[in-house]
């Protein structure tokens, strides 16, 4: 198969990807993408030298917060959210169960971060169809409408993805037929899995291996549902695999900052074969989230500085408030902490609120920024 053929951009179409004749011969222009190729190389080397310098609690809490990331922002492109604690405490319960166990009370989320740990712990190993239905499965085992959990998609209608109101549907894509989606699967697992750096030996193409295997799985569309979501743990599988270690980075969340863009560039290589358009656009999320990871880095010992300079002088409920802060990721926590926000977290009367806010802010764990109704409390900044 000549996956990886460079070509000049062709502007020959055909109705969709995979009724071309040439299907799955995906071609791109190396000329046009080269200097982010480069780039990301680059990018990801220093990410990953400087991840694995870190002590093995704060890897730990590192990986836990990227894995959480992922989790929550893969749902969130579909329109399903989670609680970024209970994915997280899932994922570190399946990933480190030596580590006190941490309750988890949403079952969906107790099974994604399971799946989360799962690629975690065996991103190295090959695909196989029996693990995608086991992802499958754990992906929607809270679906009781959805008939072929963990198994391909059969039934002689078509899967098409549609947007707009009943009888004003507009057809984005129409996958191949179910009857022959085991053997374009079974075509699909052997290129991933004789495609890894072992194969072809360089870093800087991990990328283009990993967004053309995101949107040939996105073009057959192999189950019911949750192709998405799954499409996007196979990218990141991908690039972890040829990194040869877990991606330090989320590229879903990547994602999501444009995600307009994403279904753009999915449905311009739904119609082609020359995936440069596509594997352009594949490497601007890749590094735009390997600067996202930046931030997650930064914010991690910035949260392990805090810890150390003032976990012992602060109560539960304090811990707790500064714990949502954290959470909420290198955007920061919207609009600071204020006393409502408080209150309400913490199931306080505003008068505990804003005491409890104003002794953080003494001690220097929070600071303070605005006056009368435009208070609010941000964290404290720390020199790295």
């Amino acid at each position: 198969m000549r996956t990886f053929e460079v070509i000049n951009p062709s502007n020959r179409l055909m109705r969709y990807n995979w009724q071309q004749e040439d299907w799955p011969e995906f071609t791109f222009d190396l000329s046009v993408i080269e200097d982010k190729l480069h780039r990301y190389a680059e990018e990801v080397s220093f990410l990953s030298g400087r991840m694995t310098s870190f002590s093995d609690e704060l890897r730990y809490d590192l990986i836990a917060d990227n894995l959480a990331t992922e989790a929550l922002y893969n749902s969130q492109i579909e329109g399903v959210r989670f609680s970024v604690e209970e994915l997280k405490s899932s994922i570190l319960n399946n990933l480190y169960p030596e580590i006190k166990q941490r309750h988890v009370s949403d079952y969906r989320a107790e099974n994604l971060g399971r799946l989360m740990a799962e690629n975690r712990k065996t991103y190295d190993d090959a695909l196989t169809s029996s693990s995608l239905f086991g992802w499958h499965e754990l992906l929607l085992a809270h679906r009781n409408d959805i008939v072929g959990k963990g198994a391909w998609r059969t039934g002689d209608d078509p899967m098409q993805i549609v947007s707009g109101a009943y009888g004003q549907q507009k057809i984005h894509f129409e996958a191949p037929p179910s009857s022959v989606v085991p053997q374009e699967m079974k075509q699909w697992l052997a290129w991933f899995n004789t495609t890894s750096r072992v194969a072809y030996g360089h870093l800087f193409q991990s990328p283009l291996r990993a967004g053309i295997a995101h949107l040939w799985f996105e073009s057959i569309h192999p189950f019911e549902d949750g192709n998405g979501r799954l499409g996007r743990i196979i990218a990141e599988k991908s690039l972890a695999q040829d990194l040869g270690l877990p991606l330090p980075f989320s590229l879903s969340y990547a994602i999501i900052q444009k995600q307009s863009a994403y279904y753009e560039a999915l449905q311009t290589g739904s119609y082609r074969l020359d995936l440069t358009k596509w594997l352009s656009y594949f490497l601007d999320v890749c590094l735009l989230g390997l600067d996202l990871g930046r931030k997650t880095i930064d914010l991690t010992l910035s949260k392990a500085r805090f810890y150390d300079r003032y976990e012992a002088e602060l109560s539960p409920k304090e811990l707790k408030a500064i714990g949502k802060m954290f959470a909420a990721g290198p955007k920061g926590f919207a609009g600071g902490m204020t006393t409502k926000k408080y209150a309400n977290i913490n199931k306080v009367s505003y008068a505990t609120a804003s005491r409890d806010l104003s002794q953080l802010a003494s001690i220097g764990a929070l600071v303070r920024q605005g006056a009368g109704r435009s208070t609010h409390y941000v964290l404290p900044v720390f020199e790295l």
